[in-house]
C-alpha cells in the first residue's frame, strides 16, 4: 500500500467483514473512461476493497 485513497478501499474492506458483510457488497463498481472504454483507477479500487475483505476474513479464521 502507500496510496492513501487505495489504503482507504483497503480499510474499507476489512470494516465490511469486521460488520460480517459478504465479499460481494464491493462498493466500488469497474467503470469505463468515455475515449475508447478505457480501464479507469476502479479496478484498482475493487482489488484493494477485496484484499482488504480477505485479509480481515483469514485474520478472523484465524489463519493470518
Amino acid at each position: 500500500m502507500g496510496n492513501r485513497a487505495l489504503d482507504g478501499a483497503n480499510k474499507k474492506g476489512r470494516e465490511a467483514r469486521q460488520e460480517g458483510k459478504p465479499k460481494t457488497s464491493c462498493p466500488y463498481r469497474d467503470k469505463r473512461g468515455e475515449y475508447r472504454g478505457s480501464v479507469t483507477f476502479s479496478r484498482a479500487f475493487i482489488g484493494e476493497w477485496m484484499d482488504g475483505w480477505d485479509f480481515e476474513d483469514k485474520r478472523i479464521k484465524g489463519e493470518e
